[in-house]
């Protein structure tokens, strides 16, 4: 074991993430189904504070369909941009 030369460390993946098709920021797989009920309100918030004419309907959450256990996260974020 003494003998076993050590390598250059190997660079890890930083984990998937999903960007939120409100307000454009990525999110982790866990953290943004905690994210989007805040970020809707927030959105609510102040698109109610624009001009009635100005005001927009809140956008729909896209369907992500999902093959077995795993989730496309590429495809996910292409179809919210």
């Amino acid at each position: 074991m003494e003998n076993l030369v050590r390598g250059p460390p190997r660079a890890t993946k930083p984990p998937p993430t999903i960007i939120c098709y409100i307000c454009g920021r990525q999110y982790g797989s866990r953290s943004i189904e905690i994210h989007i009920p805040q970020c809707l309100k927030k959105w609510e918030l102040q698109n109610e504070r624009l001009p009635k004419n100005q005001r927009k309907p809140p956008q729909s959450r896209p369907e992500i369909t999902q093959q077995g256990k795993a989730i496309d996260m590429y495809k996910v974020n292409e179809i919210i941009w």
